[in-house]
């Protein structure tokens, strides 16, 4: 859903106001493999032992977005299964401080 609201085209059709872009999203664990020149820059994370969301379809549509010349940053942690939350206690701890870097360095184009 965050994917899909992020794009600038998308949101124009699904929106009756003038909300302004996304200046970036978060992604967690989905397998939503589309890019597009509208998309917002996104942080994504998952876990290699996650049973619903293949970590490599995910790294593989931020490689995607680069190509277009959309800011991305990806992350994968070993041996994490589908939802970890905020990762408290595991080998993701801290994403949440990578993904308001990452944020942080949007606004401030």
């Amino acid at each position: 859903m965050a994917i899909h609201l992020g794009n600038k085209k998308e949101l124009r059709c699904l929106s009756k106001t003038t909300i302004g872009p996304a200046s970036m999203i978060v992604s967690q664990y989905t397998g939503y493999s589309s890019v597009s020149r509208d998309d917002a820059p996104t942080y994504a994370n998952c876990g290699t032992n996650d049973w619903i969301a293949n970590w490599q379809v995910m790294e593989n549509r931020l490689k995607n977005l680069k190509k277009l010349g959309i800011d991305s940053q990806f992350h994968v942690y070993k041996g994490l299964r589908h939802v970890f939350g905020i990762g408290k206690d595991t080998v993701a701890e801290g994403w949440i401080d990578d993904a308001i870097s990452f944020w942080e360095k949007q606004i401030n184009k």
